[in-house]
């Protein structure tokens, strides 16, 4: 018989598997079936996959270490991604560079879909460089364009809708900056819609539009918003990539309940949010939403038991080295222990205030009052469980403007209540029995019946 001899063959990727893997945002198996493939396509979309991974500087050395191809869509993608990496990195002079070369590849390319992604990241920069007006005109450019009928369907991993989806969510970002709360809420659910209406389906960028929609309906007590969100949750898929999102979803949707008078409905939710959490300061935040809540129904010992275990943890976790947006969960934490231990409560506050306030890159925080609004709501809490009545009430009233200005409803239903119980004027105590009378069953109409 002849010798049997096997053929070692290298492993060729199923770039159709990696990029399923990534579309559900399952972030391992994409990167491993990626890893190693000499293809220029499937070697972009490992780039695309470190990318997402939160990995710019390897997702730069793949794209600087990319074979040489003459093709305009590879061209293209290929600069695009370089600029995004870049601009990750804090190469902003460099990521402009390379996004103007990828809009002209773009153009040479006959793709919409590949100019749309373009635009959107030239937009990214411009706002990371503070420029919203232009990060504004770069999302409506996005939203005017319009795949020719000649032109493939397909022809681009990333569908002309999924970067309409984000022209809108940037201009929801813009609307929160300037203080247009109609038009933030109408860009908010305008994301969401346009995603559904694309058939191809990135669980990435759905699930960050579902939180996106489940903050809108928490900040402006919308219904209809929180029954579209809880609507769609099941339907979602949950990976390491997306788990952040399960949190912010599940938390708002606690305090929708709780504004409802569904208080066994958030409790519950606050409980799976806590469950959900992939840091401690987020479950901080939990223990506290369900501490805050328990006060605010008068149950004072089940109030304590959580804000004690949200000040142990709190104690044990590095805050150095935490995120700015989780560094809030000390402003919430202060703002909720004070009534019960002033020098506490303002010792997270100094731990809060010695951190190096530094925004990140690409936050929303660096051009949104509501942060700053958030910090004073706390620190007038402190003031007030101090006896320190004048700066309280100067403080919250600044809340007050900044949060009506925005719509959001509960926050400031909220601390026009702190300045009817501080008697700063009976326009507040109306705002407030206003806010009670539309949720007669909230935690909110329970406190407002208590004043005098």
């Amino acid at each position: 018989m002849p010798a049997s001899v096997t053929h070692l063959r290298p492993r060729f990727v199923s770039r159709v598997k990696a990029l399923d893997a990534y579309r559900r945002a399952d972030l391992v198996t994409a990167r491993r079936e990626l890893t190693g493939s000499p293809d220029v396509s499937a070697r972009l979309l490992l780039a695309r996959t470190l990318l997402r991974a939160s990995q710019p500087e390897v997702a730069r050395i793949v794209l600087e270490e990319l074979p040489a191809s003459e093709t305009h869509a590879h061209l293209c993608e290929r600069q695009l991604l370089h600029g995004v990496a870049l601009m990750r990195l804090g190469a902003f002079d460099a990521a402009m560079e390379r996004l103007g070369e990828a809009r002209v590849f773009a153009l040479s390319a006959a793709s919409t879909p590949m100019l749309a992604e373009a635009e959107y990241y030239d937009g990214l920069l411009a706002y990371a460089r503070g420029d919203i007006d232009l990060f504004e005109e770069k999302a409506e450019t996005i939203l005017d364009l319009v795949r020719p009928p000649y032109e493939p369907a397909g022809n681009y991993d990333v569908p002309l809708g999924h970067s309409r989806t984000r022209g809108w969510e940037a201009l929801m970002i813009v609307a929160a900056a300037r203080g247009v709360p109609a038009a933030e809420a109408d860009a908010t659910r305008r994301a969401l819609g346009e995603l559904e209406a694309e058939p191809i389906v990135d669980y990435w960028i759905f699930t960050q539009a579902v939180a996106n929609l489940a903050v809108a309906a928490r900040n402006f007590d919308s219904t209809r918003d929180a029954a579209v969100v809880r609507d769609r949750y099941d339907s979602l898929v949950w990976t390491e990539a997306t788990a952040p999102r399960r949190f912010t979803i599940l938390d708002s949707l606690g305090w929708c309940a709780a504004m409802s008078g569904d208080h066994v409905s958030a409790f519950r939710f606050f409980r799976r949010a806590a469950d959900a959490a992939t840091n401690d300061e987020e479950r901080v935040v939990a223990a506290v939403d369900r501490a805050t809540l328990a006060d605010d129904l008068e149950q004072h010992i089940v109030a304590r038991e959580e804000l004690d275990y949200a000040r142990e943890l709190a104690d044990c976790i590095d805050w150095e080295d935490s995120p700015t947006d989780r560094r809030l969960a000390l402003c919430w934490l202060a703002g909720a222990l004070a009534p019960l231990d002033a020098v506490q409560a303002r010792s997270f506050l100094v731990r809060y205030a010695r951190i190096e306030n530094s925004m990140p890159v690409l936050s929303t925080s660096r051009v949104d009052p509501r942060t700053n609004a958030l910090e004073d709501f706390a620190e007038a809490r402190v003031a007030r469980a101090e006896g320190k009545i004048e700066r309280a009430v100067a403080l919250y009233r600044a809340c007050f403007e900044t949060w009506t200005k925005s719509g959001y409803a509960p926050y400031a239903s909220t601390v026009a209540l702190e300045l009817a119980e501080l008697g700063a004027g009976e326009a507040y105590g109306v705002f407030a029995r206003r806010a009670a009378a539309r949720r007669p069953s909230s935690w909110l109409a329970r406190r407002v019946a208590a004043l005098p």
